[in-house]
């Protein structure tokens, strides 16, 4: 079975829990293949989270198991807390701390306040002073999330 089959139950599972699938992918691990998958949502997943989405995949995986060829191990875990994310979803980190590289190599860091298709809007502070910055989406190199200390 391909991956992708096994990535739609996995996007299924997670919409089902209000969470996203960051990662879904086949691994060497230490002891044979791995079925590593990241989840993630807007706000804080805790343990409790991550065990519950692995049960209920783990059940939908168990109903098509003559499909996967692969002996693997499911590792479910929450998604890198500074991972980097795409356009497609920017709206969905409104409040969060991101870090912007643009394309000229200038680093934005703030609160993302905005989100559209021609540009996002960053919220920053610099020794106390407020603005709001805006980038356009042709400028963006990459966004990180950011934890905020």
């Amino acid at each position: 079975m391909e991956i992708t089959k096994i990535r739609e139950i996995a996007d299924e599972v997670a919409n089902e829990q209000d969470l996203r699938v960051y990662t879904c992918e086949f691994r060497d691990g230490e002891d044979g293949k791995e079925l590593y998958v990241e989840v993630d949502c807007p706000s804080f997943i805790d343990m409790d989270g991550i065990v519950k989405f692995s049960e209920a995949f783990s059940k939908r995986l168990d109903e098509i198991e003559d499909e996967i060829e692969e002996q693997y191990v499911l590792n479910c875990s929450s998604a890198d807390p500074e991972r980097e994310i795409t356009g497609e979803n920017y709206s969905d980190y409104i409040s969060s701390t991101i870090k912007v590289v643009t394309t000229d190599d200038n680093i934005v860091i703030g609160e993302l306040v905005d989100s559209n298709d021609e540009l996002i809007i960053v919220r920053t502070n610099n020794k106390g002073r407020i603005k709001n910055v805006q980038v356009s989406s042709d400028d963006i190199k990459k966004i990180n999330l950011q934890i905020n200390i």
